[in-house]
């Protein structure tokens, strides 16, 4: 069982492999992306896929980002998508370490409701809640 992270220039060559992990994240975003804009995103570099492996299999895939606010760097999980959450989330390790090594000092999501009680237990805490007004 592993965790990759997927550069650029090798995207294209799982992209059939973990769009369906992608889309599947997408249906609770919110409408704010779709799959080519997340495919933009990781080839241009602002994004980083991030590929579940067990038994040379892929079982779910990632989406992140670094950002940097004026008081603070973050590694952002913007979308998660797999067959097994506890065998992906298993991977936090990784994501600490990687974002340690990017100079990070907290990895933050958003996410519907359920992922407050999926994650409170690995440590993650509500901060706030996001509120929108269609107009």
């Amino acid at each position: 069982m592993s965790l990759d992270p997927v550069l650029p220039e090798h995207l294209m060559l799982i992209w059939s492999k973990i769009e369906e992990y992608v889309n599947s994240a997408l249906e609770y975003s919110d409408g704010k992306f779709k799959s080519q804009d997340i495919l933009k995103g990781c080839l241009a570099g602002d994004l980083l896929a991030w590929v579940v492996y067990n038994n040379k299999q892929i079982k779910g895939c990632f989406i992140t980002e670094l950002v940097q606010y004026p008081q603070s760097r973050r590694l952002n999980i913007m979308l998660l998508g797999g067959d097994d959450f506890k065998l992906i989330i298993s991977h936090l390790d990784r994501f600490k370490e990687w974002a340690r090594a990017n100079n990070a000092d907290a990895i933050e999501c958003s996410g519907r409701p359920g992922w407050e009680r999926k994650l409170g237990g690995f440590g993650f805490n509500k901060i706030h809640t996001l509120l929108r007004l269609d107009l």
